[in-house]
Order: structure tokens, then sequence, then C-alpha cells
């Protein structure tokens, strides 16, 4: 996990924006599936672990639903722009990151702008990617420290790079790859440790 954000942070550094708020956007997805009992992520999962975790000390004024709205269009689809649903009728949203230290003026982050083209909201871009990968660490650290079973299990199929190829397939050569680990052998290895 240490390894995604620090590649997230790197992205960041560079302004390599558009990566990094794709990335930003999954690791709540990637954060709620370590921590589930089967594995996998959700809707509900995803939101939960957006209200558990992004405290606005830390985030900017997106809420969980509408993060976990652009996940989705973002991830699938490539777009900014989603779906809200008030009480009368669903409209779309779009939002726009921007760079407080490139803007001259300051821009209102967080509220929602109306024009004859649709409704915007202004999201700091720093704030935005930094505080979903420091909300993410936190998380991290908070479940290794109180040694989560299902963090342990899970994050062993975590895509990450093998510095001597891959233990449970010698066959492969013993170069650096970068694979996930099967459920068959994350099954083995828990077993192992137990």
């Amino acid at each position: 996990m240490h390894t995604t954000i620090e590649q997230l942070r790197k992205c960041h550094e560079q302004k390599l924006y558009q990566i990094s708020i794709f990335i930003a956007c999954t690791l709540p997805d990637i954060c709620a599936a370590l921590e589930s009992e089967n594995g996998r992520a959700s809707a509900e999962k995803y939101r939960a672990w957006c209200r558990d975790n992004l405290t606005l000390e830390k985030f900017s004024k997106v809420t969980a639903e509408e993060l976990y709205r652009l996940r989705c269009r973002l991830v699938h689809q490539g777009s900014g722009n989603f779906e809200t649903k008030t009480e009368s009728n669903e409209k779309e949203l779009t939002l726009l990151f921007f760079d407080k230290e490139e803007n001259e003026r300051r821009m209102k982050v967080g509220g929602i702008i109306k024009n004859d083209t649709g409704d915007y909201k202004l999201v700091e871009i720093h704030g935005f990617i930094g505080g979903i990968a420091d909300s993410a660490i936190d998380w991290w650290d908070r479940m290794a420290k109180e040694q989560n079973v299902n963090v342990k299990r899970n994050h062993l199929g975590l895509l990450k790079r093998y510095e001597k190829g891959l233990p449970w397939f010698p066959l492969l050569g013993d170069y650096p790859i970068y694979g996930s680990m099967p459920s068959k052998v994350i099954e083995y290895y828990t077993q192992q440790d137990v």
C-alpha cells in the first residue's frame, strides 16, 4: 500500500494530475476491499470508508457519494461528470480540479457554481489528492497496529513488484516481475501463518 501511495505522490509532484486523480479515486476502493471479509469492494463499502476516513481537516469539500460517483465515471468512462440525485430530479454535476498555485485569483472551493452549461463544483487538486493519500496511509497504519485479519490476508493479493520473481512460481525465473498473489496461494500462506 505504501508503494502505491508513494507512486501516487510522485505522479502528483510531477504534475501528472490526471493519473493522480485516477489513482486517488481508487484508493478508497482498495482500502475498503482490503478491510472486507470477502476481499471485495462495493459501493457501500467505498462510501463507508470515505465517511469514516476522509476528515474535513484533511479533505476538500467532496462528499462520499460524489467521490464514489466520480470514481465510477472516471475509472470506467474517463469522465469527471456524474449525476446527482435531488428530491425533485437527477442532474449532472461536473467536478473541476484546479491548482491554487497556478491560479491568480482565489476560487471558492466546494461550492456549486451554476451556469447555462450545467452545475460545477471546484476542487483544489492538492488537497484532494493529498487528503485521500494521507487518509489511506493513516488507515493502513491503523490497520497494521490493530492487526486486522482481513487486511493482513487480503493485502497479499495486491499488485506489487517481486524483486526476485514469484516465490510460488519459480519456473518464471528470479528476475523482477509485477504480479498479484492468486487466491490459492494466499490461502496457503494464510494457513501457514496460523
